[in-house]
């Protein structure tokens, strides 16, 4: 054979190898990807539409609290001795009368009882903490605070902070004292609420929210009545107001 033959020989049999090599892969694909739908086609696959979707973004569901029972306050025969820590609130506007504020309701309902009182209107909890000289021997604390504190954004570290120093002192001055704690008069006080219910629950006291009072009908206003307190206002509570929140005040107390 010539060495030309003999090249072209080489070259023919390089190439019908090389057609082997291909065709030979070019099977394995296609038995491959047989094989994987048939196993797909009768591998059961999962339900995903009973799969819950992502929750990398959404938020943590809170773990349910059972509501304490009502805080009993065992007379002695003496009148009671009651605290009132608050804003203006607690300070009756815009009652028509000092007699119509949930405080003086809530007093009377207890009655008779030695009150004292440290309120501010228009102030946070940082100014009211301040002026909160606690008695001995309290039988019963409210504290109304935190309403104002929405508005002036006060920071949640701090509120926290203050809010349990105030407990504290209460309950260390008067570690027998019945102590109840309202939320804030507000429909955007949420945060503030929840740190309200937690410090009050931690220090053996009953959290009373506020906010279903202050959305309901009728609760608030009009606005322009003159009041001992000044003009009234559509944000305050009038006498509806002020006896809702006594009621639920009282509905967190036993006196036997």
């Amino acid at each position: 054979m010539s060495s030309k033959a003999w090249r072209s020989g080489r070259k023919r049999g390089h190439a019908e190898t090389s057609l082997y090599v291909l065709g030979s892969a070019f099977l394995a694909v296609v038995g491959v990807a047989g094989y994987l739908l048939t196993e797909s086609a009768t591998t059961p696959q999962p339900d995903r539409s009973a799969q819950p979707a992502s929750t990398a973004s959404a938020a943590p569901v809170p773990t349910p609290v059972s509501t304490p029972g009502p805080l009993t306050i065992v007379r002695d025969g003496t009148p009671l001795r009651v605290l009132f820590a608050g804003d203006s609130l607690t300070g009756s506007y815009f009652a028509s009368s000092t007699e119509a504020g949930f405080r003086s309701r809530v007093a009377t309902a207890l009655g008779p009882v030695e009150l004292t009182t440290a309120e501010l209107a228009d102030q946070t909890l940082t100014t009211v903490s301040r002026i909160v000289d606690v008695p001995a021997d309290l039988d019963l604390a409210v504290v109304e605070l935190g309403t104002n504190d929405v508005g002036t954004k006060t920071p949640f570290d701090q509120f926290t902070s203050q809010y349990r120093d105030l407990l504290g002192k209460i309950t260390t001055t008067s570690p027998g004292a019945a102590l109840i704690c309202t939320g804030t008069w507000q429909d955007a006080g949420e945060a503030y609420d929840a740190v309200i219910e937690a410090e009050c629950l931690t220090a053996g006291g009953r959290y009373v929210p506020l906010v279903d009072i202050f959305e309901a009908d009728g609760t608030r206003g009009p606005a322009g009545t003159e009041t001992p307190f000044g003009e009234s206002d559509t944000f305050h509570p009038n006498d509806s107001g002020h006896q809702q929140i006594a009621d639920a005040i009282l509905a967190a107390l036993t006196v036997s």
